[in-house]
């Protein structure tokens, strides 16, 4: 039996694109490698990258050394190539399925501040839908005064 390989420090990942980034952070923490990461997150990151787009882009993968990338009209392509706000919209969309597999697991709550503000109204509405789902197994706490989130609000104060 070999010793388990150490992971590498997160200070090694930090920095450079952002999702591949991410996906690093995600698979240091989880253990496995930033595609396998990406492996079970492109269901959930497909739709949520879907609704937030209203269907330009379909869905979200990354290729075995966990670059990013999306389909859009059947075509697949680097996420990199997307205009800063769609980008930014991968990457939520990203996020949020690792924050709905941390829920899931029973061990987490999320608290979330604000940070959609930025976002239309569509997406911040689609964006609620999925706190809504992925708090099912768990708890999602998520401070905002938005209007658009309210619809998806289990308790307001």
């Amino acid at each position: 039996m070999s010793a388990p390989t150490p992971a590498r420090p997160v200070a090694a990942v930090v920095g450079g694109e952002p999702l591949r980034g991410l996906l690093e952070r995600a698979a240091l923490e989880l253990g496995g490698s930033p595609a396998s990461v990406a492996r079970g997150l492109a269901a959930r990151a497909s739709q949520a990258v879907a609704g937030f787009t209203l269907n330009r882009l379909t869905a979200v993968s990354a290729d075995d050394r966990g670059n990013v990338q999306v389909t859009s009209g059947g075509r697949t392509f680097p996420a990199m190539t997307l205009p800063p706000s769609e980008r930014d919209l991968v990457f939520l969309a990203l996020k949020l399925a690792l924050l709905e597999q941390a829920v899931a697991s029973g061990k987490t709550v999320a608290i979330l501040e604000d940070a959609f503000a930025g976002l239309s109204d569509t997406v911040r509405r689609t964006a609620g839908r999925m706190l809504k789902a992925l708090a099912r197994p768990g708890q999602v706490i998520h401070a905002t005064a938005d209007p658009a989130f309210r619809e998806a609000a289990d308790h307001q104060t």
